[in-house]
C-alpha cells in the first residue's frame, strides 16, 4: 500500500509502469527477428537466371534459394532471419505468395520492384534489423540514409556460381564435358532443387 498522497500514489503507479513497459518494449525490439528483402529479378539477373515466361515460378526458386544458402553462410543470420522478395508484378492488388519458405510480393501494374522496395523500408519499424540485397544504385543509397544494411547482388552471385564450381570440379571428366558449356546458375534442375530445399529445411509445412 502507498504511503504518500492519494495523486502523488497514482503517480508512483504510473511511472513505474511507463517503466516497465519501456523495459518490455526494449526486449522486444533486441528479440526481433532479422528481415532481408531481396531486388528479386535484379539479383536473378546477377546470378544469370534464364528468365522466361514459361519459367518464372523456376526461376524465382533458383533466385530466393542463392539468397538464402547465402544468408546462411553468414554468422549475422545463423540463428534466424526472414526473406521477402521483391518482384516486378502480376499486375493486381496486394499479389503475394508464400514459395520455399520465402514470402514473395509482387508489385501492382505501375509500379516497380524498386518503388516498392523503397516504400517497405520507410515502413518497416526497426532498420538495424533490416538488410538489402540489389545492385539497383538508387535502391542501395536509400537504404543507406536509413543506416540499413545492404548487400549487392554480385557478392551474392559471387558466392553462389563458387559453390557450383566447386561441386563442378569434383564431377567426373564425362560430367564436367556435359556442362562445360552450362551456366551453372541458369541450368540448376529441379532436382537439385529439391536437395537444397532438403539440406536447409525450406519449404516444410
Amino acid at each position: 500500500m502507498c504511503r504518500f498522497h492519494p495523486p502523488f500514489c497514482i503517480f508512483l503507479k504510473f511511472t513505474a509502469g511507463l517503466a516497465l513497459a519501456n523495459a518490455n518494449l526494449r526486449t522486444l525490439r533486441k528479440q526481433v527477428m532479422k528481415v532481408v528483402y531481396i531486388d528479386g529479378y535484379n539479383l536473378a539477373h546477377q546470378l544469370g537466371i534464364k528468365i522466361s515466361s514459361s519459367s518464372l515460378n523456376e526461376a524465382r526458386d533458383k533466385t530466393d534459394l542463392a539468397a538464402v544458402d547465402f544468408l546462411r553462410s553468414h554468422n549475422e543470420f545463423k540463428n534466424s532471419f526472414r526473406v521477402i522478395s521483391i518482384y516486378d508484378g502480376k499486375g493486381l492488388i496486394g499479389t503475394e505468395e508464400i514459395s520455399i519458405g520465402v514470402k514473395r510480393i509482387f508489385t501492382v501494374s505501375g509500379e516497380t520492384a524498386d518503388a516498392r522496395i523503397k516504400k517497405m523500408i520507410d515502413e518497416f519499424p526497426s532498420k538495424k534489423k533490416l538488410t538489402v540485397i540489389s545492385s539497383d544504385r538508387e535502391v542501395m543509397n536509400y537504404a543507406k540514409l536509413y543506416g540499413i544494411n545492404t548487400i549487392r547482388s554480385q557478392v551474392v552471385a559471387a558466392k553462389f556460381q563458387n559453390r557450383f564450381v566447386s561441386i563442378a570440379q569434383s564431377k567426373t571428366p564425362a560430367e564436367k564435358h556435359k556442362d562445360h558449356s552450362s551456366n551453372l546458375a541458369s541450368e540448376l534442375t529441379m532436382k537439385e532443387l529439391q536437395e537444397w530445399k532438403a539440406i536447409f529445411g525450406i519449404g516444410k509445412e
